[in-house]
């Protein structure tokens, strides 16, 4: 087994290897999952890594004197390339060992049994190309409003319904109190569309996957089957299994949401849900609507809190719970200057949260779907 190529920039050789390994969650029973696999050919060295659910892949820039392919330990790859002097790096093979050398270093890394590394899955092609701030920013956002326990399927999961052509990719999360949504632009790639419509990820997944991705070159490719969803830049590919879940009606529940209209500054209502939150012995809020303000409340065992604040409201005086961490969550993740609440009269219906565009319109590119908490006798400020 040999292998041979010249690699001009250390960092970037390190850069992969650490990514790489930083995707793995390694086994101590499965030590094949702990490697990464380096094929030296005509696009320089690639590294890949696998673990199941999640395969990656980094393309190096390298001159490849001799093509070849094996299999290190991911970590300790990761922690080499990482010290390494500001030197080119030769990457030399032999039957036993992989020697990175850069200077006057020299680093003899045990070869895995590349002939036992577990197949990996055939990623899709790309279908669409999205802006690379648009999709993380929509990911960050989506994301915390799914169930954090992973035995709960498709609550643990972002739901990706995928465009049939042009069109947004639309994103959506839920833990059953919350729900998000957001729109991402999509332009056609090369690929034809792939027949599911949606795909459903795990949230812990997805959202590092997308991160990793955002500094490449200001876009992402995405493509899809039946069983996995990539996510590629130029120099990077990410691979994840999908979850076999139906998830939900979502537009519906989102459309159905319906109410009074409320306008209020954003970050000072935040602010005012944060103050709030200390009384972590009192989580929910009572929260009276009145013409031109909002009043919230929350009264616990060592003192009371309560915030008056300006808003843009005429109607019928409303009275309902909320807990302060799924509003403040909401407020945060919205973001803009103003916020577009639409409150039910019914206690018991969620507030649908936007932002609000320049021209003064709800802004439905990131919806925030949040349910009221019923309010005990000793809950008032």
């Amino acid at each position: 087994m040999s292998m041979r190529a010249l690699i001009s920039e250390p960092a970037t050789l390190a850069e992969a290897a650490t990514w790489v390994a930083r995707n793995l969650r390694l086994r101590a029973t499965e030590p094949i999952y702990g490697g990464v696999l380096l094929t030296a050919g005509d696009v320089g060295v690639v590294l890949e890594g696998f673990d199941t659910t999640t395969a990656t892949r980094f393309q190096v820039p390298a001159e490849v004197a001799e093509p070849g392919r094996v299999l290190v330990s991911a970590r300790l790859l990761a922690e080499v390339t990482r010290l390494l002097p500001h030197r080119a790096v030769e990457l030399r093979a032999s039957d036993t060992a992989l020697t990175v050398a850069c200077g006057g270093s020299r680093a003899r890394l045990p070869l895995m049994p590349v002939e036992e590394y577990p197949v990996r899955p055939v990623a899709p092609a790309v279908s669409w190309w999205c802006p690379a701030d648009s999709l993380t920013s929509a990911v960050a956002r989506v994301v915390p409003a799914a169930s954090p326990d992973a035995g709960m399927t498709d609550l643990a999961c972002v739901a990706l319904d995928l465009p049939g052509g042009h069109g947004p990719l639309r994103l959506y999360a839920t833990d059953s109190a919350s729900l998000a949504a957001a729109r991402v632009p999509a332009e056609p790639a090369g690929a034809p569309a792939p027949p599911v419509g949606r795909v459903l990820v795990t949230a812990a997944a997805l959202e590092p996957a997308a991160r990793a991705l955002a500094g490449d070159d200001g876009r992402i490719g995405l493509g899809a089957d039946g069983s996995t969803l990539v996510l590629e830049s130029t120099t990077r590919r990410i691979t994840l299994a999908t979850v076999d879940a139906p998830g939900r009606d979502y537009e519906r529940v989102l459309t159905a949401a319906t109410g009074e209209e409320v306008v209020a500054a954003r970050s000072e209502f935040e602010a005012a849900v944060r103050r709030l939150a200390v009384h972590r012995d009192a989580p929910k809020a009572r929260i009276e609507l009145r013409d031109n303000e909002i009043r919230i409340g929350v009264r616990g065992q060592h003192g009371t809190t309560q915030e008056t604040l300006a808003v843009d409201y005429i109607g019928p005086a409303i009275t309902f719970g909320m807990f302060t961490h799924r509003l403040g969550a909401a407020l945060h993740h919205l973001g803009g200057d103003l916020a577009h609440f639409t409150i039910p009269t019914a206690p018991n219906r969620p507030w649908l949260l936007r932002s609000v565009t320049d021209d003064g319109h709800p802004d439905d590119t990131y919806r925030h779907l949040v349910s009221p908490a019923k309010l005990d006798d000793g809950e008032a400020a």
